[in-house]
């Protein structure tokens, strides 16, 4: 039998998926994540800010969790509550935990006012995540998990966790964290947006651009210095449209947005087909962009003695 599978998530309120400082993933959830697949544990790290009940549900059954944790803050809580009502409706069997400050803190109030959830994960939470996963594949569709210590459930709690006196034995988060996309700025020939995964090599500095050679990952997309139809000198600021509220049609969710410093333009990416489009041209040196909780994206530009541009929608 396949050892269980983890998901652990994290969402910004409703009211800061807009707010680039409330969508960064806790990097403790990357420490967590590190601690079970170096022991061979299957585990995903999700950032869900901004996404929809309906999209929330797809995601959820697709990765079809044995266990789902949720990363819960003061500032999170109700958002929390609602993807772990949602995890309950898309994944019945699945062992729903809290974990943070929060639950920890307030574990009382935390489960009357989230009947979807199992149990919290008191403090330090990689062993006690570790235990929990091994007598789930010790003893699988039992409750053994539930005298995992370091647990807080609704009838009280199990033995204390000690803390984690050797803190090397957790794993480095950047060696076992799952893909994403990632802006790669080249030398002197290409640019680059890369799948990031653990343990990839990108080739630097042997090689920039498409590559043929086995041992290098190569980019998703890339773009020439010069020679090509699409030219520029360096990528920069990217995001997902993603929004809460969406001012601009269908086709661009989930769209990668990125830029070029020297050309000023802004080409979407879709990271379904690998396709790139034309979208926005004429940024004086743009550095950096966001995706607004209201739909509209918001684009940093150095030239003209700095600028801060919203760019919005208009049916044509």
């Amino acid at each position: 039998m396949p050892p269980p599978r983890t998901l652990l998530a994290y969402s910004a309120p409703r009211s800061g998926f807009g707010d680039e400082w409330m969508t960064f993933l806790p990097i403790g959830l990357g420490y967590l994540q590190a601690m079970l697949k170096s022991r061979s544990f299957p585990c995903r790290v999700a950032n869900l800010s901004g996404k929809g009940r309906k999209e929330v549900l797809a995601y959820f059954r697709a990765q079809d969790p044995a266990v789902l944790g949720i990363s819960m803050f003061t500032f999170n809580r109700k958002r929390s509550y609602e993807l772990l009502t949602w995890a309950r409706e898309a994944c019945p069997s699945a062992i729903l935990l809290a974990g943070g400050p929060h639950p920890t803190h307030l574990a009382e109030e935390v489960f009357e006012d989230c009947p979807a959830l199992d149990a919290i994960v008191q403090g330090e939470g990689e062993t006690v995540l570790l235990g929990l996963v091994e007598r789930l594949r010790t003893a699988p569709g039992s409750d053994l998990w539930r005298r995992t210590p370091g647990l807080i459930l609704r009838e009280g709690r199990t033995l204390p966790q000690p803390p984690l006196e050797d803190l090397d034995a957790v794993g480095v988060p950047a060696e076992h964290l799952e893909a994403d996309f990632l802006n790669d700025v080249g030398q002197n020939t290409w640019e680059e947006v890369d799948e990031g995964s653990a343990g990839a090599n990108y080739g630097w500095p042997a090689t920039e651009g498409a590559t043929a050679n086995p041992a290098y990952t190569g980019p998703v997309y890339a773009y020439p210095h010069s020679g090509g139809p699409v030219t520029g000198c360096c990528i920069v600021g990217a995001a997902f449209y993603d929004p809460a509220t969406p001012a601009f049609p269908a086709a661009f969710l989930h769209k990668y947005l990125f830029m070029d410093l020297c050309e000023g333009w802004v080409r979407t990416l879709d990271p379904a087909t690998g396709t790139v489009g034309d979208w926005l041209t004429g940024f004086s040196s743009p550095v950096d962009l966001r995706v607004a909780g209201d739909g509209s994206v918001l684009v940093l530009s150095r030239g003209g003695g700095g600028t801060l541009q919203r760019v919005t929608y208009a049916t044509p």
